[in-house]
This record gives C-alpha cells, structure tokens and sequence, in this order.
C-alpha cells in the first residue's frame, strides 16, 4: 500500500490551562515579557483540556482532514494517555500501523493561556526512536522534531531518500534540533523539497539577522527547493523553484490561542503542494488552515478539512 504522505516525529498529549483574562493572581510583565503569577496560591482556571499534540501528530490530522491518505511514525508508551493517543488518531483515519510502543509515560506539554497568549511547558521522555522505514512506500514524507535520542532516525530518513529521490521531504526541524546545532541536521536540506522555518529559525540556520529576500535565498542555498518561512503578524513568505518571492499576509481573525499555527500553515501548504497547487496557493491554504486552528482551543479541533481548504481558494 502507498500511502499519500507520512509523518516522522511526535505525539503527545497537550494539557490547555485557560486562565481569565481578569484573574487578579496573574499579571503580565510587558516591558520584559514575562507572565506573573501570585506564588504558592490556588489559582481557579477558566477551562481545562486535553487534545492529542506534536508536530508531527498535528500535521498527520491535518493532512489525513485534507483527503489524503496518511500515516505517523512516532514512539508513545503505554499508559492511558497513550490510548488516548492512540485513539485520537484512529478517529481521524491516521494510519498507526508504525507507531512504536515504549515503556514509561507519555510525552506532554502544558499550555498556559492569558489574554490571547500561551506559554509553553514541554516536556520530551527519553524514547530510543528505533524506526524502521524499509516498509514505508510513501508518495511524501513529513520530518520534524523528535527528542533526546534523534540523530539516527534523521540518518535513516536521508538514506531513505537517497534511494527515492521521488519521494518529497517537507522539512520542519524542531526545537531539540537547533539545541543541537545546525551542522547536526544540515545534510537533511540538499534532499529537502520544502523547508517550513519561521524567521528564528531561518537567522539560526544562516547564523546571521538579514531581510527577509536574503534569508530566503540563503535557505534556498542550502539544497531545499523550495523555502517557506514565516514571520509572525507580517504573515509568511516563500522562494519557488524559480526563485520567485511570494508573500501572503495574516487572515485577520479572532484569535484564542495559537498552539498549533506553524503546524496548521505547514499543513496547509503541504496538501495544496501534493494537489499540484503554485506555491501562492499553498501559501493561501496555509494562512486559512492556521487561522482557523488560532481560532479555537489546541492545535488540531481548527485544522480544516478538504473541502474548507478549497473553498479558501476562490481560484480552484
């Protein structure tokens, strides 16, 4: 069975403390961006959740929402909040067939929501990520962020693409890997066809502050086709094949919280990218799938389904 697009990464649980914006026990620190909380008092929460997360985990709903045909490769224990896990992504017609099962608990991350903010808690377990991908026929492979242990599972992903140079590489490192230094991963960009950065991580990769046509041209330089980056409010740009400059602005909406942004826009893209869509319509998908996720509390209740996607796009 060939599968339309695979994801390699985590999943996690996503715990989303929502507390009022009045809550006179928390404060913000504008001026050095800091979030204030009284300490050793018991602070009422408006609203407490728990939604299936990780990079890859997100991007595997998403695309499987968008119609195609999708997988995840990821290491989770097995304790309830793994079933949980596990579960989740049955009901979204993930395949998990990959999925490897570890000793120990799951993986979380804890979100702290104040006036439209979040401040992220993340926590990796320590997971030996023994993949094996000789069994994957894929048409896409999504790479992102893994843990501690993850050095090996990019290796195995280069060699995999070495001896499929069909196969597209949508590239997402993550934060562990640029804990790591660039030189660990930088192999990955020659065989990369997309390559999702925000403006950060793109200055981190070329290890210097440039506009944003430079950065873009500098990424592209490394080996990766085609270049998107983006830049919070001033919404996302890109660099084609050709080395044509897109850029498409914010959809203005109400925001909630903005766990899961990246992963929706990357999302987006990814699937407008795999129905032969130009690079602007990719980045439309984009921009309409993570306004959609901002929208609503966690990363994945906001992703859009195929038909939403095409009906963002007055030109389909």
């Amino acid at each position: 069975m060939t599968l339309d697009a695979v994801t390699i990464g985590n999943a996690t649980i996503d715990a989303f403390l929502i507390l009022a914006g009045s809550n006179s026990a928390v404060s913000l620190d504008n001026v050095h961006k800091r979030l204030c909380v009284d300490y050793g008092q018991k602070i009422p929460l408006e609203s407490c959740d728990f939604f299936l997360g990780g990079n890859a985990c997100n991007v595997a709903v998403g695309l499987s929402r968008a119609g195609f045909k999708t997988a995840i490769i990821a290491e989770i224990a097995r304790d309830e909040f793994s079933e949980k896990i596990l579960n989740g992504l049955k009901k979204e017609d993930v395949e998990t067939d990959f999925l490897l099962r570890g000793e120990g608990q799951s993986s979380f991350s804890i979100a702290l929501n104040f006036q439209g903010e979040r401040t992220l808690f993340v926590e990796h377990r320590d997971r030996q990520h023994n993949f094996n991908l000789n069994e994957i026929e894929a048409k896409a492979l999504y790479l992102t962020s893994l843990g501690h242990t993850w050095q090996h599972v990019y290796k195995k992903v280069a060699a995999y693409l070495q001896m499929r140079r069909e196969v597209v590489l949508a590239f997402n490192p993550g934060t562990t890997q640029f804990l790591d230094g660039v030189k660990t991963f930088d192999f990955i960009f020659p065989l990369t066809t997309i390559l999702f950065v925000n403006r950060e991580e793109a200055e981190k990769i070329v290890g210097r502050k440039e506009d944003i046509p430079s950065l873009l041209a500098d990424l592209q330089a490394t080996g990766a086709k085609i270049v998107s980056l983006t830049d919070g409010a001033r919404g996302g740009y890109a660099i084609d094949e050709q080395g044509k400059i897109h850029h498409q602005p914010i959809i203005t909406c109400p925001v909630v919280e903005r766990t899961g942004a990246g992963d929706a826009y990357a999302t987006g893209f990814l699937a407008a990218f795999m129905q032969g869509q130009p690079v602007s319509t990719c980045m439309l998908w984009g921009a309409h799938n993570a306004a959609s996720v901002i929208g609503q509390i966690g990363a994945q209740p906001g992703l859009l389904r195929k038909e939403e996607l095409e009906m963002k796009n007055p030109k389909f």
